[in-house]
């Protein structure tokens, strides 16, 4: 009799479990805004990057693709900063919608911290760099500087990186990427040429 007992116990909490997951699953897979609120407020925040990646590619939205970067900033999942942090720029960058995007949200900046185009080329940047893909993140530095040269542009801080003492390597590389970048107007690159040729060991 103990044994029916706990042998319908245990298929019954087997099947709760069952239903549980299932349900779980389904949540994942046809609402996966909803399972990213979720795991955002549970504290999951690789699963509510993951549940935001399936958000965008469902819908192809500019504000979708910035969710998953925010996201995966906050996850640290720097391989998918990378991935839909190029995506961005390749996709976006010069387009009236993310130039729309960049000026709304900086409505109201006065000078602390980065305007959202500078962050959010510097983040994509910087998760290249530390990856291990410098190659990558050189082309990037040169090819998304920006409409100028600034101090909190992504271009900056890749020559902050390239001082001998930090990076020669890399140094070397970017010189690479800015010879070989023939869809750029050299023109406004002047102070970053000034800049590397300062540290006297970059050959132009």
């Amino acid at each position: 009799m103990l044994r029916r007992i706990l042998k319908t116990a245990l298929i019954t909490a087997l099947s709760v479990i069952g239903v549980f997951v299932i349900g779980a699953f389904s949540i994942f897979t046809f609402a996966p805004k909803f399972s990213a609120s979720v795991c955002h407020d549970l504290g999951m925040r690789k699963l509510a990057s993951s549940c935001l990646v399936r958000v965008y590619k469902n819908t192809g939205e500019l504000d979708d693709l910035i969710e998953v970067i925010d996201s995966s900033v906050y996850a640290e999942k720097k391989e998918t900063i990378v991935e839909y942090g190029k995506l961005l720029f390749k996709t976006y960058n010069g387009s009236a919608q993310f130039k729309s995007f960049c000026e709304k949200e900086d409505v109201g900046y006065q000078g602390e911290g980065y305007k959202t185009y500078d962050y959010y080329a510097n983040t994509v940047f910087m998760a290249l760099y530390e990856t291990g893909d410098k190659q990558g993140a050189a082309e990037f530095a040169i090819a998304y500087m920006g409409s100028s040269y600034t101090e909190k542009c992504v271009l900056k801080m890749a020559v902050k990186i390239s001082n001998p003492e930090v990076d020669k390597a890399f140094g070397d590389l970017l010189i690479t990427a800015y010879k070989s970048n023939t869809n750029i107007s050299k023109s406004l690159y002047a102070t970053f040429e000034n800049e590397m040729k300062a540290y006297k060991v970059y050959e132009f």
